[in-house]
């Protein structure tokens, strides 16, 4: 490929490049001291406006009761499951029998056993949090969720103990082993296992995860959301056989939020989803949403892993977002993948932590802008490392293995490449490849550093 404008500004910085097929092709434009400017007289700086405005969020994802531990205080009522029935114990505050009803605000501790029993709540007053205590439960359905929230300001289900949902529908509109039409975040101290022959969790507001040890395994997809998902606490480990974490947002807010605990996805699509709901009219090129993952560590292998070939027409990338991508602070992210391991279709930042990242496309591809400021990025196997319009180096550590090239600052398509992009990505003309800080080191069988 014919070089056409490669920026390389060299302040802080140690470059090896090895490559296996041929020479790197660079040039130095123009380096001075405060940064370096192209021929059209742009900015070396690539920082996304809307990552900024991510930032001024930060702190105001959970509220005291995503944590609040209620297990030691007296229960409003108890729910006592057996057999094909379930029993209140407090007639006021709902009804028994296969389905049991919860209508008012309240502590409701669940024991027992039983099979096609759903609890449903209906607090179509929304007079406040609904607590479920879930205390050594097991519950089995085949034509309904073993929990569905109907209407109500917020539930939270808390777990003590060995907790076990299996939901075997092979279709329905309640498509979840628990189906939640408002808030609900699950938290605790037990464990809650999950088996579902559809999806795991489905929530049509902001789901949060907050502590207990959450098993999910599902033949769709592990945790569906329609405006978010946001990890603050626990383990959670899911098998899918589609996507692992889904986010599909109609009016183009939608996000992915992980700040603490440990996440584990084996997904056959994507590991995390976050995008627009294009069936129900939203547009991906207007979307605002976005992943932003501060703390925690974060494990996903997906479309089988990087050992695999993506398969055409299936999206099996790692992480993917129609909006930006930030990486921050103490965030560990480890990703296999047969498709892009980390995928923007605007701006990928990552400014700390750790990114261990395989994949036999992509490593990290974003459609405009890819900033890396500081961390430890390792991109072991990709058939180009880094990708996107614009590529900002200031800071951090990153070595790259690809079998194409190792750092692509381009726009369009990349026909060798296994992922087809349909009418193009980044803007005309040549990329902008900038390095400012940091030690880089590309090994590549292609080219290095290339903008073509």
């Amino acid at each position: 490929m014919k070089l056409k404008r490669l920026l390389i500004a060299l302040l802080v910085l140690t470059v090896t490049l090895l490559t296996a097929a041929c020479t790197a092709k660079t040039d130095i434009i123009s380096t001075t001291a405060s940064g370096t400017t192209n021929e059209s007289g742009g900015s070396d700086t690539a920082v996304s406006a809307s990552a900024a405005a991510i930032a001024e969020q930060d702190g105001a994802y959970f509220a005291d009761g995503d944590y609040k531990d209620v297990t030691a205080e007296a229960a409003n009522a108890t729910i006592t499951l057996s057999g094909s029935t379930g029993t209140i114990s407090d007639s006021t505050r709902g009804s028994s029998g296969e389905t049991v009803t919860i209508t008012a605000k309240g502590i409701y501790r669940v024991t027992g056993s039983a099979e096609n029993v759903s609890i449903i709540i209906s607090d179509t007053q929304e007079s406040g949090n609904i607590y479920l205590v879930l205390d050594g439960v097991t519950m089995t359905n085949a034509s309904s969720p073993c929990i569905i929230v109907e209407a109500a300001d917020k539930v939270i289900v808390q777990c003590v103990g060995e907790n076990s949902l299996t939901y075997t529908a092979a279709s329905a509109d309640y498509d979840g082993a628990i189906y939640a039409k408002d808030d609900l975040t699950v938290n605790g101290s037990g464990s809650l296992s999950i088996t579902s022959a559809l999806h795991g969790i489905v929530c049509k507001d902001d789901l949060k995860l907050t502590g207990a040890a959450l098993s999910i395994s599902a033949g769709s997809i592990g945790l569906k959301a329609n405006d978010s998902v946001r990890i603050g606490g626990g383990t959670i480990s899911m098998g899918a056989g589609h996507d692992g974490i889904q986010v599909k947002s109609d009016d183009g807010t939608g996000y992915f939020y992980m700040e603490d605990g440990a996440l584990t996805v084996t997904a056959g699509y994507d590991g995390v989803d976050v995008g627009a709901d294009e069936s129900d009219g939203a547009d991906a090129a207007e979307y605002s949403g976005y992943v932003l993952i501060c703390g925690g560590t974060v494990s996903v292998t997906a479309g089988g892993g990087s050992s695999q070939s993506k398969n055409a027409g299936t999206s099996q990338k790692g992480i993917k977002c129609d909006g930006d991508i930030r990486l921050t602070d103490a965030a560990t992210v480890t990703i296999s993948s047969a498709d892009d391991a980390l995928h923007s279709a605007t701006n990928i930042d990552i400014e700390n932590g750790t990114v261990e990242l395989s994949s036999s496309d992509d490593g990290i591809h974003a459609d405009n802008r890819l900033t890396i400021s500081g961390g430890k990025v390792t991109v072991s196997q990709s058939y180009e490392g880094l990708e996107a319009y614009e590529v900002t180096i200031s800071g951090g550590t990153i070595s790259v293995v690809a079998s194409d090239d190792g750092i692509n600052a381009a726009g369009g398509s990349d026909t060798a490449s296994t992922d087809t992009r349909p009418g193009g990505w980044g803007a005309s003309g040549s990329g902008i490849l900038t390095v400012s800080g940091g030690d880089l080191y590309v090994n590549a069988r292609g080219d290095g550093l290339d903008s073509n």
